[in-house]
């Protein structure tokens, strides 16, 4: 792959502090994907998300994944999104209201 052997620009970089919370977000999501008894594979077909897009989320690989599909990756899991994971308490409120 080409972008391999590229030097990263400035921006894309992603800083450490946002690599935890994509890690820690991507935790929750397998767990909550797992507790609910589905594969990737089966998420990735209720959600309409690319499996290996939904693999890398869950790595904290995919720090530029659209919100249209996390937004759909949960609708998937029902909504059973309850707890923000520790470090993103502050976009709560692109989460859910109140």
């Amino acid at each position: 792959m080409l972008r391999r052997h590229l030097k990263p620009l400035r921006g894309d970089r992603t800083d450490p502090a946002t690599q935890a919370a994509l890690d820690r977000l991507g935790t929750d999501i397998a767990r909550l994907r797992a507790r609910s008894g589905l594969s990737q594979r089966g998420l990735a077909a209720i959600s309409r998300v690319d499996q290996g897009t939904i693999s890398r989320f869950e790595r904290g690989l995919a720090p530029g994944v659209a919100i249209t599909s996390i937004a759909r990756i949960i609708m998937a899991l029902d909504g059973h999104v309850t707890r923000l994971p520790a470090g993103v308490e502050a976009f709560a409120p692109f989460w859910r209201d109140g």
